[in-house]
C-alpha cells in the first residue's frame, strides 16, 4: 500500500497534490452560499444581506481566517461534494442590542450564531474582530 500510495504521487505536481489535499487557495463565496442553511432566519433579512456583503468586501486572508472562525479550516473544499455539511446561520438568542454582541461559531457544527446587528458598518466590524481577534481553536 505504501508503494502504491509514492507511486500515485509520481503522476502530479506538488501543487495538484496540495490542491487536492488543502482545497481551494481563493475563498470562493458563491460556492460557501451554495452550502449555506438558515436556521431561524430568512436569507432575505437585512443582517444576513449584511452578512454576505462583509463577507464579500474582506480580502482573501480574511475570508479564510472567517472560515477558520466557523469551521477550523482556511479553505473551501475543491468540490460542493466534499463539504460533507452545510454551513448554517442561526439566529442569535441573546437579550438586549445585537450591536453589543460578537457572533459566535460552533466549528464542530460549521455553525455561525449572527446577531441582527443595525447596519451593514456594525457587521462588518464586528464579524471582521472575531474572525481576526477571536482564534481560541488555534490557540494563537
Amino acid at each position: 500500500m505504501k508503494h502504491l500510495f509514492y507511486h500515485a504521487l509520481e503522476f502530479c505536481t506538488w501543487e495538484e497534490f496540495q490542491f487536492k489535499i488543502c482545497g481551494k487557495e481563493e475563498i470562493n463565496l458563491d460556492q460557501l452560499k451554495l452550502r449555506t442553511t438558515y436556521d431561524r432566519v430568512d436569507k432575505n433579512d437585512p443582517h444576513i444581506e449584511y452578512f454576505w456583503k462583509a463577507l464579500e468586501s474582506f480580502t482573501n486572508a480574511e475570508r479564510s481566517a472567517f472560515l477558520r472562525f466557523v469551521w477550523g479550516r482556511s479553505r473551501l473544499p475543491v468540490s460542493l461534494s466534499d463539504f460533507g455539511r452545510e454551513f448554517t446561520i442561526t439566529q442569535f438568542d441573546q437579550k438586549g442590542n445585537p450591536d453589543n454582541y460578537l457572533p459566535v461559531s460552533h466549528t464542530c457544527h460549521f455553525q455561525l450564531d449572527l446577531p441582527k446587528y443595525s447596519s451593514y458598518e456594525k457587521m462588518r466590524e464586528k464579524l471582521l474582530y472575531s474572525v481576526t481577534e477571536c482564534n481560541s481553536i488555534d490557540n494563537t
